[in-house]
């Protein structure tokens, strides 16, 4: 596996970055189609939940109290129905709730990974640096985004 970048890009100017793990014999053609079709996944996946209307939550439990001329199955039955509603509503919000990077997993059907979910079964090691403080280190410190440490400086990188 080796590590791919996304550039993402709103209104002509740079916004973020993806970091994803593809197969060695990936080709940037490649990857660029599984962007684009991620690209499509995400947002049919947020236009098909903002058709639907959020159905009330049904609470933890059925509420006798309120119906009292009902017996316990038909009360039962009621929340069951209102329940079973709100977790499909649930489950599609979640699904437009989905990151990027995870589409770009579900479209490559498991070839490409989400940085952070790649590294899970890559080797660690751990370096105990000892209790030297007020010493300035620099790990080289690692993180999903890319900052360009020549053109910016500290400050700019941390806001």
């Amino acid at each position: 596996m080796k590590i791919a970048k996304v550039e993402h890009y709103r209104c002509e100017e740079w916004t973020a970055t993806t970091y994803v793990w593809v197969p060695d014999d990936m080709s940037a053609d490649q990857l660029a189609g599984f962007a684009e079709a991620a690209y499509e996944s995400y947002w049919k996946a947020e236009e098909d939940f903002k058709k639907l209307d959020a159905p009330p939550n049904p609470g933890y439990a059925p509420e006798y109290d309120k119906s009292p001329e009902k017996i316990v199955a038909q009360v039962k039955a009621e929340h069951k129905a209102k329940l079973d509603a709100y977790t499909a509503w649930n489950k599609k919000r979640n699904e437009a709730r989905l990151s990027y990077p995870e589409h770009l997993e579900i479209v490559s059907d498991g070839l490409i990974k989400d940085f952070h979910n790649g590294v899970k079964d890559a080797p660690r090691v751990q370096v105990s640096w000892g209790h030297r403080h007020g010493e300035t280190l620099e790990f080289g410190d690692s993180t999903p985004y890319d900052y360009n440490r020549e053109k910016q400086d500290d400050d700019e990188r941390w806001v």
